[in-house]
């Protein structure tokens, strides 16, 4: 069963001066619980995708140290925040391997309520994990995780 794993990226520090936004320490130690979640929970990406910008490529190397997708990790067009979810919607629908997406507010909510058909955007936190696995018709939340919540 192909499964899309959604992901916000860890806690950004504020930017200074229009430049980049580095993870944080706090943002860094999420991401590290939520690779260690993924790698004892059975999360097996095939290759890990990310925006290109700077704290969602933080994110995805650091869930790929942990999980080493075969097909490894890229940026890919389509994922900055303010891009247009029915793009990679229809990019997600019709792939065949599983894939972990690590993106940003509002597109990551706006991307899980596309693919599952929901009316309106889900919240995502920081660093939170939604997992999406293919139904007949798009896809259904299978499960996930959230800063917070047990590492187990």
């Amino acid at each position: 069963m192909t499964r899309v794993h959604l992901v916000r990226h860890g806690e950004a520090a504020p930017a200074i001066g229009g430049g980049e936004r580095p993870l944080t320490d706090a943002g860094r130690a999420d991401v590290g619980r939520l690779a260690r979640w993924c790698a004892a929970n059975g999360v097996r990406p095939e290759s890990i995708v990310h925006s290109g910008i700077l704290r969602a490529e933080q994110t995805a190397r650091i869930l790929a140290d942990e999980l080493a997708p075969p097909g490894g990790v890229r940026a890919v067009r389509g994922l900055a925040p303010d891009d247009d979810p029915l793009r990679q919607r229809d990019e997600l629908l019709h792939g065949d391997a599983d894939v972990l997406v690590v993106t940003h507010l509002p597109l990551v909510g706006e991307l899980a309520a596309a693919l599952t058909g929901a009316g309106s955007a889900q919240p995502f936190a920081t660093a939170e994990l939604v997992i999406l696995e293919r139904t007949d018709g798009g896809f259904r939340v299978a499960g996930g995780w959230r800063p917070g919540a047990t590492d187990g």
